[in-house]
């Protein structure tokens, strides 16, 4: 809402003045998860991660990289869907720090509070992906390398199975609201 002294309250249109922190109250309206805001946040995620990943190559390698070897291996020892997805995000979480980009952590923050509530349903969809740990190994080492390119050719690989699976799933959501 814009007010200006001397006259009215105008509702502003929130897709051209809203940032990211409306995105949690979009996801899930009336207890309902909004299939086509779910469907930005994963392609927003499987657009942004490689660039994220390739920075954090540059900026962080090897510190990054060691850091992620204790998440590697509580990744390796659960087989709980919504445990493995909590422990993406931790993983995500020091990929983005790495990177040392206040714009991407922002960002993250965002996606991460709206992606957050949703993964115990968004979990169970992702049953199969569950102990694939060598996606996650593959992307610590080229940071670790410090090679950008491998390591945003290395999150494309771990991203998109994730985003294939939750794409497909809220197009049948979609489907079924229409």
């Amino acid at each position: 809402m814009e007010v200006r002294h001397g006259g009215g309250a105008t509702v502003r249109d929130f897709q051209r003045y809203a940032g990211l922190d409306l995105l949690p109250r979009l996801l899930v309206r009336g207890g309902r998860l909004d299939a086509g805001v779910a469907r930005s946040v994963v392609e927003a995620r499987t657009q942004i991660g490689p660039a994220i990943a390739a920075q954090a190559a540059e900026r962080g390698g090897p510190v990054v990289a060691a850091t992620l070897e204790p998440l590697l291996d509580r990744l390796a020892s659960t087989d709980d869907p919504a445990e493995w997805q909590r422990l993406a995000l931790e993983y995500w979480d020091v990929v983005v720090d790495g990177a040392d980009s206040i714009v991407y952590r922002l960002m993250f923050n965002s996606l991460r509070a709206a992606y957050e509530p949703a993964v115990p349903a968004l979990a169970a969809l992702l049953t199969e992906e569950v102990g694939a740990v060598e996606p996650y190994r593959l992307l610590a080492a080229a940071l670790a390398a410090g090679d950008p390119g491998t390591a945003r050719a290395a999150a494309e690989r771990l991203l998109t199975p994730t985003a294939q699976a939750l794409l497909g799933a809220l197009a049948s959501l979609e489907e079924d609201d229409r």
